[in-house]
């Protein structure tokens, strides 16, 4: 039997824009766990309520669906590059806030359930983004492979994250784990600012300027629905 073929394909990583962006992802998705797990554990110390600690589910599907489809849509229509900027300043901008209203000893749940609603938004167009401009810098032949050692990044953060928030959240507080995030994303900031403009173009070769609006999302719930397994 053939080891190599029991590893994992690492050619995308030889691209330096590719090889950028995921070694800074696996710091933001580390990052971005530890607030996953930290927002709903401050709003159950501040309110001793598991209700609104099932609200965080809420705030966070409804933008996560809305706004990843007019993400994707959005990823068909603007330039990528600028794209991601944007969805990432926001979510370092959320993950900010919510290391004030920590700090400032907020105990609200309704201003966490708004930022995390906010921040989810950004993170719902950010993802699509990602993966949308990944055939603008890698050939076709390597996408398959792209796209495992991004899922790698994705689900080890997964499990490592909530681990390192747990231990955390005792020793640090919430305020310094919100403040890890933001710290964490400026390395997913830099990796974008790396990247070459992306812009999106049609079969003639000129770049498409309109960004799809409302339409969009209800055609994507549309198509969604009318999809059978």
């Amino acid at each position: 039997m053939n080891v190599r073929s029991l590893l994992a394909d690492t050619r995308p990583l030889q691209n330096a824009h590719f090889r950028r962006l995921w070694t800074a992802n696996i710091v933001t998705v580390i990052g971005a766990q530890l607030t996953v797990v930290a927002v709903p554990a401050q709003i159950y110390a501040d309110t001793g309520s598991s209700a609104y600690v099932g609200l965080t589910g809420i705030f966070g599907l409804v933008p996560l669906v809305v706004f990843g489809l007019w993400g994707g849509a959005l990823a068909d229509h603007m330039d990528r590059r600028t794209l991601l900027v944007i969805t990432t300043v926001g979510l370092i901008v959320s993950s900010a806030g919510f290391w004030v209203q920590a700090a400032l000893g907020n105990t609200n749940p309704w201003i966490l359930l708004g930022l995390f609603a906010i921040q989810q938004s950004f993170f719902a167009v950010n993802q699509p983004t990602r993966s949308a401009l990944l055939p603008s810098i890698l050939p076709i032949s390597l996408l398959p492979s792209a796209n495992s050692l991004n899922m790698t990044v994705m689900m080890a953060g997964a499990i490592a994250g909530p681990l390192v928030a747990g231990a955390l959240i005792p020793v640090l507080g919430y305020s310094w784990l919100y403040l890890l995030d933001a710290l964490s994303l400026l390395t997913t900031l830099w990796a974008v600012l790396r990247l070459p403009p992306l812009p999106v173009l049609r079969g003639d070769g000129s770049a498409a300027v309109r960004a799809p609006g409302l339409r969009s999302v209800v055609d994507g719930v549309r198509y969604l629905g009318d999809t059978r397994c």
